[in-house]
């Protein structure tokens, strides 16, 4: 007995999105959500509805840029479009279309910015707290020093502490120059010019 299988598999790419969860702007979101009349909203829901309701109202906040326009997220989409066409088929014609697409996109990200950056400057005036904040927020390199154990085991607790410890660890690693040079110079058996002034 012999028999033959004809199967066609189809490849299903997932839609899902994977958030960047270390950019999030955490404050922002809570103060959205908590505009937000949750019991006059879900009085009448299900739990399941209820969920749903919720879970776009999240997803809205996370996915909504402060700076980027309604012209410049279509612009992205149909960027994204594009670059899906010309994967699927791979002609200059279709590049071509994705790459001017690709530069309109980029060139209105960039402009949203920039006006979205010229705003934030003007409402610093009068707001040094704000303003300060905001550049908090823009540094990569956060100024914080760890815990560092000490010689007992035990781990320091606050800043002065740990200066304190790696003072001490760098004082002993380091040394006199002054030593060094005398040392140095009786070894190599030459006469120190200092004692013939």
């Amino acid at each position: 007995m012999v028999w033959d299988y004809i199967t066609d598999v189809m490849e299903i790419e997932g839609s899902h999105v994977k958030e960047d969860y270390w950019k999030g702007h955490y404050n922002q979101i809570n103060q959205e959500l908590e505009m937000t009349d949750w019991e006059k909203l879900l009085q009448d829901c299900m739990v399941e509805s209820a969920w749903e309701l919720f879970r776009s109202a999240l997803i809205h906040c996370v996915r909504k840029n402060l700076w980027l326009t309604k012209s410049t997220s279509r612009a992205i989409s149909e960027r994204d479009k594009a670059w899906m066409k010309y994967t699927d088929c791979r002609t200059e014609e279709n590049l071509k279309n994705y790459k001017l697409l690709r530069n309109s996109a980029g060139r209105k990200v960039r402009m949203d910015q920039a006006s979205y950056r010229k705003r934030m400057l003007k409402s610093f005036k009068g707001h040094p707290k704000k303003f300060y904040r905001y550049m908090r927020k823009l540094k990569t390199v956060q100024e914080r020093v760890g815990q560092i154990k000490k010689e007992n085991g035990e781990f320091t607790v606050s800043d002065t502490e740990t200066a304190k410890v790696l003072g001490g660890y760098f004082s002993s690693v380091f040394v006199n120059e002054g030593e060094y040079k005398q040392s140095y110079s009786d070894h190599l058996n030459i006469p120190n010019r200092m004692d013939k002034c």
